[in-house]
């Protein structure tokens, strides 16, 4: 049988040129080709006629293998023809253009732009964690398209770093459409498993549950979380492994991997990677207002969808800290009761400020919660490795408690903070 990659060099329908491979995995190859017709240099995307390695599986008998080959070949050209058509279907800046599709022949082929670039998946390789405007760029840029993606009802489903291409001018072009899901038509499988890449798959995709628009706003949070440290949030040999643990475990917090990443950056990733679907943004264009404020104020905190830890090592703190708030409960209680008991009642107002474990916040957050009656002073360290304000060291310790007798009186807390500004270091 003839190699896919043994046609370079002749021409296709008598109007395709193929000059050269540049891309072939199990399913197709990628040819850079020269259009006769039209006097351009395009893509074609060529599936093979033979069934991709590792989709066929055993069978006890020739006939049961046979078979099985024969619903891999079902599946992929399907999967082939839809992301021709869906594709067709789109028309946008930030996503690959089709010019035309060949489905009727034994390797069904597209042709589509040329991009001159290279993968996200190869800059991650090159430089391991993006600069932060290049991450929120490329970001957007994703988002655009799926913004258009999803208001024709198009869902990506196998959003990866492999699928977003690079182009050298500085744009961004998402590929691959060839698992994307139209609305009314049904969900691609094999032998009982839905189709996409373990790595950045929504949870309930992983489980084979109800797939929707935000299932592509969560494979996007992978690949923020990818820019952002380097890593996956779920790494493993094993895909079925990773596809469980974006079924049942939280991801790192990825200030544990990169402290220098912004709050906002970090709320927004973490956002995305909601277990819950209706906890993640309500859309693509949600998700691409709150990326587009911090290309404009990348220090930006938000409030409305601040997070809570939910790490191991916040797990382990509440276990700790549970019996001290109960006993600081307990505490209260008995000082109402004594209050109450001898006469407080009718006396001057007090207040009774106790103050927090404020190292290792941010100050916004402190600032917010603080009692009027503490007034704070900053003292700014230099440091470009952590987060703009974030907490180093406080005096008075926590624990301390201060009584306020009357409504004008005041204790100053401390704070020496994290800026990135060398002008407000006073020395």
């Amino acid at each position: 049988m003839e190699r896919l990659e043994d046609l370079a060099g002749q021409l296709l329908d008598g109007r395709y040129a193929l000059r050269a491979v540049i891309g072939a995995g199990g399913s197709a190859v990628v040819f850079r080709a020269e259009d006769l017709l039209l006097h351009r240099t395009v893509a074609i995307k060529m599936l093979r006629s033979e069934a991709a390695p590792g989709t066929i599986g055993e069978g006890k008998t020739y006939a049961e293998r046979l078979a099985k080959q024969a619903e891999a070949r079902r599946i992929n050209r399907e999967a082939f023809v839809r992301e021709s058509i869906t594709a067709s279907i789109l028309s946008h800046p930030s996503i690959v253009t089709i010019f035309d599709v060949c489905p009727e022949t034994d390797n069904p082929y597209i042709v589509m732009e040329l991009v001159q670039g290279r993968s996200l998946a190869t800059r991650i390789g090159e430089v391991g964690v993006l600069p932060l405007r290049e991450l929120l760029s490329i970001s957007r840029r994703i988002l655009e398209a799926l913004v258009e993606a999803h208001e024709r009802g198009i869902v990506h489903r196998d959003l990866k770093a492999q699928n977003v291409l690079l182009t050298r001018d500085g744009g961004v072009k998402v590929t691959d459409f060839g698992i994307a899901e139209i609305a009314g038509r049904r969900t691609l499988e094999i032998e009982g498993k839905v189709l996409g890449t373990a790595d950045t798959m929504s949870p309930e995709q992983a489980s084979g549950g109800r797939v929707d628009a935000r299932s592509d706003l969560y494979s996007l949070g992978v690949l923020m979380y990818q820019m952002a440290t380097g890593h996956l949030p779920f790494e493993d040999d094993d895909p079925k492994t990773v596809a469980f643990l974006h079924q049942t475990e939280p991801p790192r917090y990825p200030t544990t991997l990169n402290p220098a990443i912004p709050r906002g950056l970090e709320q927004i990733i973490l956002t995305a990677l909601e277990k819950e679907v209706d906890k993640r943004f309500a859309s693509a264009s949600a998700m691409l207002a709150a990326v587009r404020m911090l290309e404009k104020r990348p220090r930006h905190v938000f409030r409305r969808f601040s997070h809570k830890r939910t790490t191991l090592e916040s797990r382990l703190a509440r276990n700790v800290a549970a019996p001290l708030f109960v006993g600081a409960v307990a505490a209260a209680l008995l000082f109402v009761l004594v209050f109450v008991f001898t006469g407080g009642l009718w006396q001057a107002e007090v207040s009774i400020v106790t103050l927090g474990a404020y190292r290792d916040m941010q100050y916004a957050d402190v600032a917010a919660e603080l009692d009027p009656h503490v007034s704070v002073q900053l003292r700014y360290v230099l440091r470009t490795d952590l987060p703009e304000g974030y907490i180093l060291e406080q005096y008075p310790d926590a624990g301390t408690r201060w009584k306020f007798d009357n409504e004008d009186d005041r204790e100053t807390l401390w704070l020496q903070i994290v800026t990135h500004d060398p002008t407000q270091i006073t020395g």
